[in-house]
């Protein structure tokens, strides 16, 4: 089977589907999309839904309340979504995103962050229809970061929930940066075995650390897809930039060929 090539829904995707020039297979949604918007995503191409409506955590006592998990099952109904990927929980319990975690609470245990994980991922997997997918965080040092990012901690989860993984290539670059880590060596370290689908773009540095742009791939991002696909097999592979049509277009179609 071929891998298929997703984008995240924007408007600039849109307007390259309307023109005919946007070679992609599927769209990617997530909660934050209003329904009129999943709509017309799904008027162009088939779905994929990412993430657990707020404030769903893997990583909690008890994530799954009753509207967060009704709604779940209403966008997956919406979506005819063939997994659902979420990510891996901070090691809080307490926190708000503003563009990364912010802790509210003191770094939890890495036992009790792989205890409270893996149950809840189980859980989660239980009561699905459709597959599960976890997908891994970009290590920032702030105390909400710690263990979530570490492969072997990653690897055990997976094998503990027999689950698959999303890899976001990104966050992996950035983790290993951040973490002090060689990069290719931090890439083969993850269970690249359980990939199903790999997100791209490009980080960024911010000072000293490197943050999650989104930004249209450089060289040296398209070099770090090159060694995970050639050690992966991915049925999906999203691009994550959004916001210019004609860069939009040409990363598209690069991808596609690279596929």
């Amino acid at each position: 089977m071929s891998t298929q090539l997703a984008a995240i829904y924007s408007q600039p995707l849109v307007a390259l589907l309307t023109e005919g020039q946007a070679p992609v297979d599927r769209i990617v949604v997530y909660p934050w999309h209003t329904e009129a918007q999943i709509r017309d995503a799904q008027s162009h191409r088939p779905l994929l839904l990412h993430g657990m409506p707020s404030p769903f955590s893997l990583n909690q006592p008890d994530p799954f309340d009753k509207a967060v998990m009704a709604q779940t099952q209403s966008l997956l109904a919406l979506t005819d979504s063939p997994w659902l990927s979420t990510s891996f929980g901070p090691s809080v319990e307490r926190f708000e995103c503003n563009g990364k975690i912010i802790p509210l609470s003191e770094t939890q245990t890495r036992s009790q962050v792989y205890l409270n994980t893996c149950r809840n991922a189980a859980r989660l997997k239980q009561w699905l229809s459709v597959p599960l997918l976890l997908k891994n965080l970009d290590y920032h040092l702030n105390g909400a970061y710690e263990h979530v990012c570490e492969p072997s901690f990653i690897i055990a989860v997976l094998n503990t929930v027999d689950c698959g993984f999303l890899l976001d290539v990104a966050h992996a670059r950035m983790s290993a940066h951040n973490l002090g880590l060689d990069e290719k060596q931090y890439l083969r370290s993850l269970p690249l075995y359980r990939v199903r689908e790999v997100q791209v773009s490009a980080p960024r540095f911010q000072d000293s650390t490197m943050t999650d742009a989104c930004e249209p791939l450089q060289e040296e991002d398209w070099e770090a897809l090159a060694f995970v696909l050639a050690r992966s097999k991915p049925e999906v592979v999203t691009l994550k930039v959004t916001k210019d049509k004609d860069q939009l277009h040409d990363q598209l179609q690069r991808l596609r060929n690279m596929l």
